[in-house]
């Protein structure tokens, strides 16, 4: 479930009865980060970029957050029971293969659990998921809504430093050849290029990019609404940032090859599988296009350089704004 479509949600709880606007609620449970896993087997290449925090994982930090796996459907109305007898306010996650979904638990019954209002037979949830997650809320301290805005702001300087350093890291297999799975390796082949090419631009133009708008809204209104400058000077940062993302992700699929500019399209269009991708990446790989490679990896580190730079200030705006006195957040880039 995304933030957005989990909103309207939220704000008919207890809990989020204060939270006026989405953009507001984005600060609350959104939030930006950076990890980078890149695999290679001996026919594939898999690019893995997580962009954005699990939705509870701000809140989890601030307000008392208790997590009750359930793996047995029979198991769901006793434990259900047992989590709405906190008094807090309770979200079923239910999880299958496909994806996973979240809910509002209003009430339970022996044979039936209410969700978002609505009534669910356990025969029923038996049929469409795998696993239950349970996820307790509770605001012992009883912190007004501005300072959980506030607060969740300091829990992402607190995340974002490893995001950061996962930046950095990247930059490095970028530069230097000699590192495992570095990409200029990686993209000596047209095979490699291809695949490369089309990850990239899936995660970095269209993901990162997104997730980084949505987050220079919430921090545009939590400006306004907590009356603190400095996170509108850390949204403009923000915004550089999210620009300079879709220029990274297509830095390599914006090669004028037919391959890659119907790729590009299927991708926008929403059309994309894998029979394009095994038409395509052959079609590719027999054409004779020139890559010129050394000027697309320069490009990259270029514009991965300014991502690092941009993010940095737009974490240390943010430090300065909330009154968290840190030693500022820059880059290891050399």
């Amino acid at each position: 479930m995304s933030v957005s479509s989990f909103y309207p949600l939220f704000r008919k709880t207890k809990l989020g009865l204060g939270v006026s606007h989405p953009d507001i609620f984005m600060t609350w449970v959104g939030g930006i980060d950076f990890s980078y896993r890149l695999s290679r087997k001996k026919k594939s290449i898999t690019l893995s970029l997580a962009t954005y925090l699990p939705i509870f994982q701000h809140l989890s930090s601030i307000l008392s957050h208790q997590h009750i796996d359930v793996y047995s459907v029979e198991d769901l109305p006793s434990s259900t029971k047992l989590a709405l007898s906190s008094g807090g306010t309770v979200f079923c996650k239910t999880i299958r293969k496909d994806g996973s979904e979240i809910f509002h638990v209003n009430d339970v019954h022996k044979d039936a659990i209410i969700l978002n209002g609505r009534t669910h037979t356990i025969q029923e949830l038996m049929c469409s998921w795998d696993l239950f997650q349970l996820h307790v809320l509770e605001n012992p301290h009883e912190y007004t809504c501005k300072e959980i805005t506030r607060r969740a702001l300091i829990q992402f300087v607190h995340s974002f430093s490893s995001a950061l350093h996962n930046l950095d890291r990247w930059s490095l297999l970028l530069r230097r050849a000699s590192m495992r799975n570095s990409w200029k390796d990686l993209l000596n082949t047209k095979k490699g290029y291809f695949i490369l090419a089309i990850q990239t631009y899936q995660q970095c133009s269209l993901s990162a990019r997104v997730h980084r708008e949505q987050f220079v809204s919430s921090l545009s209104h939590s400006a306004l609404w907590l009356s603190i400058p400095e996170l509108a000077q850390a949204a403009r940062f923000f915004q550089k940032s999210s620009q300079q993302w879709q220029r990274i992700g297509e830095v390599l699929i914006s090669l004028e090859d037919p391959a890659l500019q119907e790729a590009m399209l299927k991708i926008r269009l929403q059309t994309w599988n894998h029979t394009d991708e095994q038409r395509l990446c052959d079609q590719f790989e027999q054409s004779r296009i020139s890559i010129d490679l050394p000027f697309r990896l320069e490009v990259l580190q270029a514009t991965l350089t300014r991502i690092i730079d941009l993010e940095a200030k737009g974490v240390e705006a943010i430090v300065k704004g909330t009154g968290l006195y840190e030693e500022p957040l820059q880059s290891h880039y050399a």
